[in-house]
């Protein structure tokens, strides 16, 4: 069993500009190394080999547009004790993206979470507290394309690694909503 999932991966150029808004954002906890930055589309828990390539082979047929995201606010999760960096708006684009990599998942069988999509990357675990005040610049992260994921356990802490990516189609000039 593999645990995966479909993320927005990004490229080196916004990992960079992600670390550098999460530095600006103050708190009490463990941060995310900037390689495990991502944002999770559809999280599909654990799923066997033949799931993973049925997964693999129905997002090759997937054709959604590119999008940008504005990721301009930072907010806390007290149960979870993560802190996270989203967008005020999100991107009909991204919605429809994250609709279809459900539906997909469902025709392969795998039931998933029933609680509303709410795009954020987490940028801190462990955190006990957040008093809401962050200045970091934001982020503006051009998505063309997306991932499906592993979470591999190891000694040293969690590592995410890309197992395929799709791009999306871009269609003339970038929309954030």
């Amino acid at each position: 069993m593999s645990r995966c999932f479909f993320a927005l991966w990004p490229d080196d150029s916004t990992r960079e500009r992600l670390a550098a808004a999460a530095r600006g954002v103050s708190h009490h906890g463990r941060p995310v190394e900037p390689g495990n930055f991502h944002l999770t589309l559809v999280f599909l828990g654990g799923i066997s080999k033949e799931r993973v390539q049925e997964l693999l082979q129905g997002a090759s047929e997937l054709h959604y547009p590119s999008f940008t995201l504005n990721l301009d606010r930072a907010g806390w999760w007290g149960g979870p004790r993560v802190l996270w960096l989203a967008p005020t708006l999100i991107p009909d684009r991204l919605t429809r993206l994250v609709n279809g990599l459900s539906d997909l998942a469902h025709r392969a069988g795998i039931v998933l979470d029933e609680r509303p999509y709410n795009p954020h990357l987490t940028i801190a675990r462990k955190v006990r507290d957040f008093t809401g005040s962050a200045e970091f610049e934001a982020v503006k992260w051009r998505a063309g394309k997306f991932h499906l994921l592993e979470s591999k356990s190891l000694k040293s802490g969690v590592v995410y690694e890309p197992l395929a990516a799709w791009p999306l189609i871009a269609e003339g000039p970038p929309t954030e909503r």
